[in-house]
């Protein structure tokens, strides 16, 4: 899928699930400009930037498990995202090498 059609799938899921909830998420940051496509996850003082491609692998999982001691059934959704990255000039740079 594209980026485009995995957002606005995203942004569909968003705004079903958007209630009064006073819960916070962590921070993400994009790009300052439009050729920028890097995404920055803030969680506390941790920080992670990912620049994910145009097009990319996207799979939603939904699973329910009930408990034969509890009363209750959990229930779990999960979004992945993958692809594989190109390496560039500086991935070279770190390569390793034994003689």
């Amino acid at each position: 899928m594209t980026r485009d059609e995995i957002a606005e799938y995203l942004h569909e899921f968003a705004t079903q699930l958007d209630s009064d909830s006073t819960t916070s998420a962590p921070t993400l940051s994009g790009g300052s400009d439009e050729d920028d496509t890097r995404i920055t996850f803030m969680v506390g003082n941790e920080s992670q930037t990912i620049d994910p491609p145009e097009s990319m692998a996207f799979e939603v999982e939904v699973e329910s498990d009930s408990s034969l001691v509890g009363t209750g059934t959990e229930t779990e959704v999960e979004f992945e995202l993958s692809w594989t990255n190109e390496p560039s000039d500086e991935d070279e740079r770190d390569e390793m090498e034994i003689r």
